[in-house]
């Protein structure tokens, strides 16, 4: 998250950090659009769940209650996502596999969703997932035009 772009997201999450590892005496780092927890141990803790490529949603999660399922999704995309004014969200990442959890959670939940890649001009991989709500059109729109070869990744939805 740019802490310009959304000053009150980007404080919200420094105050969780703050809160869930700060008495522990971890450092926290907060530079430009990142923060960077200094742990060995929570380092070796979170890596199963894989390197900004390879990241997934467990098993346990997907598998858990509506209620869970919609305040992880909410974390998820307010640590990697965006909300916008239409009502819809969107979520980046690099991970493939956690694209396509995100996605199926979304189904679990009710969201109608499209998913893309798009190249980025570094040449890296992103998948972006755009949730909608039940029944909205322009999810229809989103699957039959967004997803089209050679659609652009910035291109923003009609309202």
């Amino acid at each position: 998250q740019d802490p310009r772009a959304n000053p009150e997201k980007w404080q919200s999450l420094r105050d969780c950090l703050v809160r869930c590892f700060g008495p522990e005496g971890f450092k926290i780092q907060d530079k430009d659009t990142s923060f960077r927890v200094h742990s060995a141990p929570l380092a070796k803790m979170l890596a199963v769940f894989g390197d900004s490529y390879g990241m997934f949603v467990p098993a346990e999660i997907k598998e858990s209650s509506p209620e869970n399922l919609t305040r992880f999704l909410t974390a998820l995309i307010d640590g990697d996502g965006n909300r916008r004014e239409s009502g819809s969200f969107v979520l980046y990442t690099h991970s493939q596999r956690l694209a396509q959890d995100a996605s199926e959670i979304a189904v679990r939940l009710g969201y109608t969703h499209s998913m893309r890649t798009c190249r980025q001009r570094n040449g890296t991989t992103q998948f972006r997932v755009v949730f909608f709500g039940q029944g909205d059109a322009r999810a229809i729109y989103a699957q039959n035009v967004m997803s089209r070869p050679g659609y652009p990744c910035r291109r923003k939805l009609s309202q």
